[in-house]
């Protein structure tokens, strides 16, 4: 018997990395699921995966950039389920590292649709149901980007600092309905990690070497595990905050070893 048998979550960028961990580790505790991404082909093989697993898991391609997509993917756990219990906003744009005075408004503007916005509109869209219901998670994503502010990447700091902050008044204004809200700060292997290490392993080293723990998190097992205890029903005490899943990088001398997606 799983943690979270018969309840539907909404992940959001599920294709790969941490969302695919979520994916994962939650049709293993017994959610049903409503998933999605950009690109459809990106996503079978995490698809597979989780059809491995359980049968309840729907599909939505949908740029959750645009607000008519994000809500259709929140809706669809209406449709199919009859509910909704969990929401996890994990998809974002990260858009080529740029100083502030030269950063377009077109990097901006993508970088707040597809995070700040995202979020808000997601949020928003499964209010109605969670009210309904008299409960509901929400599991929204900030970075420790935004909590340093990193050079280069003012427009993914800012925008997940503002994440931070609509989590904290959503936690305030909507704990009388039974919703938890709170944020998360994670640091995990992926695609991304992987390269930057097989290309930069100077640079990998000694940022690695900065977090205590000295590794990224697994995906499904230490990203995965720790928000699960905040959807379950042990989280139920737990709204407004923000969790650190970095293996200590928070509390560790920030560092930025390179200018990995400077423009050219």
């Amino acid at each position: 018997m799983g943690r979270l048998d018969g309840q539907v979550a909404v992940i959001t960028g599920a294709s790969y990395g941490i969302g695919r961990g979520l994916a994962v580790r939650f049709a293993k505790e017994g959610a049903r699921l409503i998933v999605c991404s950009r690109t459809a082909a990106k996503a079978t093989e995490m698809l597979d995966e989780v059809h491995a697993i359980t049968p309840h898991v729907h599909y939505v391609a949908a740029d959750v950039g645009v607000r008519e997509q994000i809500q259709n993917v929140v809706a669809e756990a209406g449709r199919i389920y009859g509910r909704l219990d969990v929401l996890i906003n994990n998809a974002q744009t990260v858009m080529p590292w740029t100083p502030i005075e030269d950063k377009p408004d077109d990097d901006w503007d993508q970088t707040l649709q597809s995070g700040l916005y995202a979020t808000l509109w997601a949020m928003r869209a499964a209010l109605p149901m969670m009210k309904a219901q008299g409960r509901g998670r929400i599991v929204n994503f900030g970075s420790i980007f935004g909590i340093n502010g990193s050079r280069w990447a003012s427009d993914y700091a800012a925008c997940k600092e503002g994440i931070r902050g609509l989590t904290r008044s959503a936690a305030n204004e909507w704990g009388r309905y039974g919703i938890t809200v709170n944020v998360v700060l994670p640091s995990a292997e992926s695609a991304a990690s992987k390269s930057f290490r097989e290309n930069h392993p100077a640079a990998y080293k000694m940022m690695r070497d900065r977090v205590p723990l000295q590794h990224h998190g697994d995906p499904e097992t230490d990203i995965g595990g720790a928000i699960l205890g905040l959807a379950c029903e042990e989280g139920r005490f737990i709204t407004g905050e923000t969790f650190f899943l970095d293996g200590g990088m928070g509390i560790s001398r920030p560092v930025q070893a390179l200018q990995p997606h400077m423009r050219n």
